[in-house]
Parts: C-alpha cells; structure tokens; sequence
C-alpha cells in the first residue's frame, strides 16, 4: 500500500515531514452467521483516525503560511494536533473540557511543549469562539467547519478499496459527520458505490435522528467522544446517507455494554464504546433486515 502522504500531489514535498502510520489492519470476523470486517483506526499513530484529517489538515494550512492554530476538542484531536503541532513547530491553543477523560488529558499533556498552551474550562467552545475574535490571526481547527478537515479521511476509502475490494457496506461512529464525508468522497472518486451508515448515541444524535427513531433521547453517554449537538455538515452528510442508501443508527447504552462483552469476547480485546458504536449500530442494521457480504465497521476514537 502507499504512504499517507502519497494520496495528496497538492502537498509540496517539503510540507510531507509528518511519519503517520496509516494503512491500519482489517480484521474478519462471524458473528451469529454473519460475516463483519473490523478497520481498527485506533492503530494509527496517535490512537485514532483524527490523525488523518488533522495530518493533512494542517499541512496544507501551512503550505500556504500559517503558524497559528486553535482548537476545541473532546480529546482525539488535540492529541493528534499536539502531535502534529510538534513536527511542524507551529503555535498551538488547545480548549479542552474540565471534564476530559485523564488519560487524553495525560497524552496531551506529554505532547504538548511551549508553543503549545492547554486551557481547560467546563465551557471550552466558548472559550474558543472569545479567543479567535480576539485573535483572527489563528486558524480554527474544528473539523466540522474546516473545508480541508473532509479530505485527510479519504485515504480510508483507498486503503480499503485494497483491503477490501468487495466491501458493500460502511459504519462509521459519528460526531460532527466530518469523517464520513471524507469518506464517501473517496469512495466516489474510485468510482464505487458504499452505503454509508453513521453511528450516533441517545444523547446526541443531531443526525441520526432523521432516519432512527428507535430510541429514548437520555443526558448521558458511555461513548463520551460524541458530542457534537449542532453538526454543521449535517445537510451534506444525510444527503450522503440517502443516496448511498445507508442508515443513521441511535445506540443505547444497553446495547453498548452488551456489545462491548461481545467484542470482548470474539476479540480477546478491551475497545472503548466509541469504537464499539459501529459493531452496536451494525447489529441494529442486521436486525431490522439489512444483509451484507462484506460489511467494514470502523472502530476509532473519535
């Protein structure tokens, strides 16, 4: 397979310093006499598939100049950005939750060296909007605004296309939609039809809610990484689930713990429940009659 960085001829050479491991494992499994497929993001270099949007994200950013950035994060992005922040030796202003799960926080942390400043508050994307109105020189990271945050994720599309030639079917945990876009967007330049189904919770479901209504809307969430109530893509991406003709799932979290046993099990390893949001909105499909040879359920952090 190719690198990351040979997907991406709009990058100049001396802007492709970033080693990101991409190209992450598929593994096959049965599950009740159906056959899944697992891409595991969570083996990319910083833990999940954020470090492929993000990588080229702020590549091309500052291809064309740009030293300082900032962004509100539940966790995944800001590792990966503190990382890439790193090699690249730009400015960084993270916003970050009081409430942050301790061990991103630790990763951050680690990651983070004295062009990068940590700001924790229990309202972070305000703080983030206050900040870049009082400084309009740093670039806003968030993937759901960011017209170069899609594009980094297509090289899963091509990586599967490898791996999985046959693959007739895609479920993606979802928080803004970003990576799903992405997604479908290289499965549209290799010409090929994926029904994309997104995987949302019963605390948020800014999208899913227009196709599952299967569910009880509660406060909370054992998939804590999905947290974005306003989606701005969320036109584009529910245009993209009709007419691949895939779904938007609502998962309980009774059905998450129930699954994460299940993988457990099958896996002999411990996922967290974002990742498990495919594997629980892939079982609800099964149940209310979709049939898949080669299903590709994407565990990531998101």
């Amino acid at each position: 397979m190719r690198s990351y960085w040979d997907y991406f001829d709009d990058i100049e050479i001396k802007f492709k310093i970033l080693d990101l491991k991409v190209n992450t494992p598929i593994i096959e499994l049965k599950y009740e006499d159906e056959n899944l497929i697992i891409k595991d993001e969570n083996d990319n270099l910083n833990g999940s598939f954020k470090d492929r949007s993000i990588g080229y994200q702020m590549a091309r950013h500052i291809q064309q100049g740009e030293t300082r950035f900032a962004l509100s994060s539940s966790g995944n992005s800001a590792v990966s950005a503190c990382y890439i922040s790193r090699q690249y030796n730009v400015e960084l202003q993270l916003f970050l939750s009081e409430q942050i799960n301790s061990s991103k926080l630790n990763n951050i942390k680690e990651l983070s060296n004295s062009k990068i400043n940590i700001n924790l508050s229990n309202k972070p994307r305000s703080e983030l909007i206050k900040f870049l109105n009082n400084n309009p020189d740093f670039i806003n990271l968030r993937g759901s605004t960011d017209v170069y945050a899609p594009v980094g994720f297509k090289t899963i599309s091509y990586e599967l296309f490898e791996q999985v030639p046959e693959i007739d079917a895609i479920f993606i945990p979802c928080s803004s939609g970003t990576s799903s876009i992405g997604i479908n967007q290289g499965f549209q330049e290799l010409n090929i039809h994926v029904p994309i189904h997104i995987c949302q919770t019963e605390k948020i479901n800014s999208i899913s809610k227009y196709f599952d209504v299967d569910f009880e809307r509660k406060d909370t969430s054992l998939a804590d990484a999905i947290t974005d109530r306003v989606a701005h893509r969320k036109n584009s991406v529910v245009e993209i689930i009709k007419k691949s003709n895939g779904f938007g799932w609502v998962i309980s979290d009774t059905q998450l713990m129930e699954d994460k046993e299940i993988v457990n099990n099958l896996l002999h390893k411990d996922y967290s429940f974002n990742s498990l949001l495919a594997f629980s909105g892939w079982r609800k499909a099964v149940k209310k009659g979709y049939n898949y040879k080669y299903p590709v359920l994407l565990f990531s952090g998101l």
